[in-house]
């Protein structure tokens, strides 16, 4: 079975995935020890390992508060390697249209992911 979204690419025939936003390359599927959701706070993204500064949420009254962040998957491989998949293609506010729109996409490719390791088990 392949998916195949806009930042990646999965193919459960060759058990590869491809990252198109975010640590570009081919991988292994079977590496993957850890996958979830992850939210990177903007200032941060390409200075640091991907999901170090990640932001973890809360209420705010002031939305000019809110930071921008980008809406990801963080891998960790076996290897202890940690991969980033981007589904934002821009900063978007906390719990914007944007968020949301962005975080739905995450959660339809977190979903394949899970089916496929549960395939390749």
């Amino acid at each position: 079975m392949i998916y195949t979204f806009e930042c990646v690419d999965i193919n459960n025939e060759s058990n590869k995935y491809d990252i198109k936003q975010g640590t570009l390359g081919s991988f292994s599927i079977d590496q993957i020890k850890k996958i979830n959701i992850a939210y990177e706070q903007a200032n941060f993204k390409g200075k640091t390992k991907p999901f170090l500064h990640q932001y973890i949420g809360g209420a705010s009254f002031f939305t000019a508060m809110e930071p921008k962040i980008y809406v990801g998957l963080k891998i960790i491989t076996k290897q202890d390697e940690t991969l980033a998949i981007y589904i934002s293609n821009t900063p978007v506010l906390y719990h914007s249209d944007s968020f949301f729109k962005d975080e739905k996409l995450a959660k339809n490719i977190l979903k394949a992911f899970q089916t496929v390791l549960k395939m390749s088990n």
